[in-house]
């Protein structure tokens, strides 16, 4: 198992954040919070994307400096978690987008 650097606990940031995104919404749905609360726990879970995008960009880039073993793997998949995120969070904004027009 290689060593433990910058890439490789970017690389599985870049993965475990957006699954802190699905808890995060989990909770708002399972608890039935109040509109205030859920606005909250909701730009924190956009946060979490946020940061997870970064982390990602991190250990792609940090390769060259670290090697690919253990950052390359975990950067790809915390890229894919993290497009599907957006990609189904676009959808969203565009269907309330047309529902409002």
């Amino acid at each position: 198992m290689p060593q433990s650097n910058p890439g490789i606990q970017a690389a599985r940031a870049s993965w475990f954040a957006p699954i802190l995104t699905i808890l995060c919404n989990t909770v708002v749905i399972t608890l039935q919070v109040s509109p205030d609360v859920e606005r909250m726990i909701n730009w924190v879970g956009f946060a979490f994307v946020f940061v997870g995008v970064v982390c990602c960009g991190y250990a792609l880039f940090s390769i060259r400096k670290y090697g690919y073993r253990g950052i390359l793997l975990p950067a790809i998949v915390g890229l894919l978690i993290n497009a599907a995120i957006v990609a189904m969070l676009i959808n969203v904004i565009v269907r309330v987008a047309r529902r409002a027009a």
